[in-house]
């Protein structure tokens, strides 16, 4: 991207264990889990591109980087290009951007953390930060609960005076949304940052230290959604909301079924859902609303609600099956025969890593 003669260089952190999503991140990274049948990554990676950057770099940590990897590529097929940078231990977001020091030099860059979504993008404000030459940008929501994020303190002009990294008593309702847009004034602050509490490299310790030695940071409040999806909850409300803006969009249910998906005549699907291709649902299959189904999944008898469904699942069970994540390639059956009745609702409640069976 180029405006007013400066480049802007794109960073996606892709980093991190994603231990509160465990079991689903013993198999992969967090940023593969798909909502709406789209690994969250590749939401980071829309946005970025659509700000008309095309240099973006990834940061891998030790929780199968190869897996990003191959899903994207050198990024040819979505118009980027790719440089992959290894940060190894996850020990912080400033020491993630640290590590990228070589790939952005010293052009100016925006760093999207990649697990977030935003209903909005982040193109406007890429422009603002380019056009008026900026030093550094946050941007900030109003969540319900602040102390899980970094928060911002403002004065009564909306001037960012104090950061503070998840605070056990919140001064403030606004929470750091995960994209920041940086130059390399902050490269310096890293190196002379020391681990926090939590052992890692806070970014908010060096943004606060960049304020501190006369350094303009400016804050935006993010318009619609913004989800950190770093939980099963957060990955099913994402779900939710990523399904009403296509039903949005496109209103007809068969414009978010895929090629090759056969659906039985006794099968109901109640929208929002998308269905990935060559799925095959059968008789006494109840699917939506909410539910995101991969490719190359069969489901009977079962009544799917409010879920995330990977690739190549098979469910051939007679329960419920609500608030639920399922990994790629799981089997959910029932022992024996007999009735296929969904039943009453709330039946099951699952999450299931990779190739899992779990049978009732």
């Amino acid at each position: 991207m180029k405006a007013g003669g400066d480049e802007i260089k794109g960073l996606i952190l892709a980093g991190g264990s994603g231990t509160r999503l465990r079991p689903i991140t013993g198999t992969g990274p967090k940023q593969l889990i798909p909502i709406a049948n789209r690994p969250v990554i590749r939401y980071c990676i829309q946005d970025i591109s659509n700000c008309g950057i095309s240099e973006i770099g990834i940061i891998l940590g030790n929780n199968y980087p190869h897996k990003i990897i191959d899903l994207l590529g050198d990024g040819r097929e979505l118009g980027v290009n790719f440089t992959y940078i290894r940060q190894g231990q996850p020990l912080g977001i400033a020491h993630a951007i640290g590590s990228a020091r070589d790939f952005l030099g010293n052009e100016r860059f925006v760093v999207y953390l990649g697990d977030n979504l935003l209903k909005s993008g982040i193109s406007n404000i890429a422009e603002e930060f380019t056009q008026n030459k900026l030093e550094s940008m946050i941007l900030l929501s109003r969540v319900r609960e602040p102390s899980r994020f970094g928060v911002a303190v403002m004065d009564d002009d909306g001037n960012v005076v104090d950061l503070v990294e998840k605070p056990d008593k919140p001064p403030s309702p606004f929470a750091l949304v995960g994209v920041y847009f940086l130059t390399d004034k902050i490269f310096p602050i890293i190196d002379s940052l020391r681990p926090s509490g939590r052992g890692e490299l806070e970014i908010t310790d060096a943004l606060r230290i960049l304020m501190k030695s006369g350094h303009g940071v400016e804050a935006r409040t993010v318009s619609g959604w913004w989800k950190d999806t770093g939980r099963v909850e957060d990955i099913l409300e994402a779900n939710r909301l990523i399904l009403e803006d296509l039903y949005e969009k496109k209103s007809d249910p068969l414009d978010h079924i895929g090629k090759s998906t056969h659906i039985d005549g006794n099968a109901t699907i109640i929208p929002p859902v998308i269905i990935g291709e060559g799925c095959t649902i059968l008789s006494g299959a109840m699917i939506g609303p909410y539910v995101a189904v991969g490719d190359n999944c069969r489901i009977q008898g079962a009544g799917i609600h409010d879920s995330v469904i990977d690739k190549n699942v098979q469910i051939d069970c007679s329960r419920v099956i609500e608030r639920s994540l399922i990994g790629k390639g799981v089997r959910i059956t029932v022992s024996g025969s007999g009735n296929r009745d969904v039943g009453g609702m709330g039946d099951l409640t699952l999450v299931l890593g990779e190739n899992s069976h779990a049978e009732f």
